[in-house]
């Protein structure tokens, strides 16, 4: 089965928090301190791709709302950032030819370098829905909600700033409680919001996924993407292994995993994944692949009721018979018969 994480040493960008230390300043408070406090400096932002604990990032954002007074920090925060911290996966973004690429790209770079923001896209109607998702790790609920904001605000930045403020959301959708300052979240996404929601996200429009980027580059985004490839598959086996099997998990349930699509991922080719896999990590696709199912289907018929059509549907298998084939081989009995052993609780 996969190799689980110490949550509490999850790791993101600091990166995420570029400008901390200037709304600090504009709101009269000398932010060296604040952040020694959290064992942070301020040279360590110069450096965007600098990898720091999640628990220290949700620290400092919570202690820099009850340090100013303003619920409304982390928006704050976001409406001084641009996309440069991003680097060349920021030229990357500004040079792709539309939204749609964009947004791709955006989930690609998310599984392959986070270890706990995931972003997906549900179509619904006419409708867009951009969902925004943090592992709690060791933070708590609302550190959780401070995180999740400001990845919504930060996508949203993007968005405008890759379209010269072209685009529009419908709504905003947060499952957090309405904050004591709700209005400055309406003011900031120019959108209605509604808290309380079943899920974190922006709705738009899907006809956004044709817009044009307003610098499109073909050559620059060539060599944007050649430059990510050259430094994108990691070096350890373990890391590259945890960061295929995140992205097999997240494309199962759409019945979009192939090596193909994860190659993208890294933007590479899949000779060159597979390569990398048995060199760095001694393991192929497909082990991973297999992996990944069997771990998938253990929790759906050890932990829920789901019927075993929908259990063979989220581990990717268009066929039921097939799932029950190869279930059998491996576990030497039905996904029934597992279950009824193996159910928990």
């Amino acid at each position: 089965m996969g190799q689980s994480m110490d949550t509490s040493q999850q790791l993101i960008r600091i990166g995420a928090l570029q400008k901390i230390n200037c709304l600090l300043q504009e709101l009269g408070i000398d932010p060296e301190p604040e952040l020694a406090r959290l064992g942070m400096s301020r040279i360590m932002f110069a450096d965007s791709d600098l990898l720091v604990s999640i628990v220290d990032v949700a620290s400092l954002l919570e202690h820099c709302v009850k340090l100013t007074g303003r619920t409304d920090f982390h928006l704050c925060l976001a409406a001084r950032q641009d996309m440069s911290y991003l680097g060349t996966f920021g030229l990357l973004l500004k040079t792709a030819t539309n939204l749609g690429v964009v947004l791709d790209q955006l989930i690609c770079f998310l599984h392959v370098h986070s270890q706990t923001t995931s972003i997906h896209l549900d179509r619904v109607g006419d409708q867009l829905v951009v969902n925004a998702a943090i592992d709690k790790a060791n933070i708590s609920t609302y550190q959780q909600e401070l995180l999740v904001d400001l990845t919504l605000a930060q996508c949203y930045r993007g968005l405008i700033a890759l379209t010269d403020n072209q685009v529009r959301i419908k709504t905003v959708m947060l499952r957090r409680k309405p904050p004591g300052n709700k209005l400055a979240y309406s003011r900031f996404f120019k959108a209605p919001v509604q808290f309380n929601a079943e899920a974190d996200g922006l709705v738009l429009p899907k006809a956004l996924l044709e817009m044009e980027i307003t610098h499109a580059d073909p050559g620059l985004h060539e060599a944007a993407r050649q430059q990510l490839q050259r430094s994108g598959l990691s070096n350890s086996g373990n890391i590259l292994r945890q960061e295929v099997c995140s992205i097999i998990k997240t494309l199962l349930p759409a019945k979009q995993c192939n090596i193909e699509r994860v190659a993208q991922c890294y933007s590479c080719d899949k000779r060159t994944l597979q390569r990398r896999l048995r060199q760095v990590a001694n393991v192929s696709y497909q082990d991973l692949l297999d992996e990944v199912r069997f771990e998938l289907a253990e929790h759906y018929l050890g932990n829920t009721e789901l019927a075993i059509l929908r259990v063979a549907n989220a581990t990717g298998y268009f066929d039921p018979s097939n799932f029950a084939r190869v279930f059998r081989k491996h576990y030497g009995m039905t996904p029934g018969q597992w279950r009824k052993q193996y159910r928990r609780g």
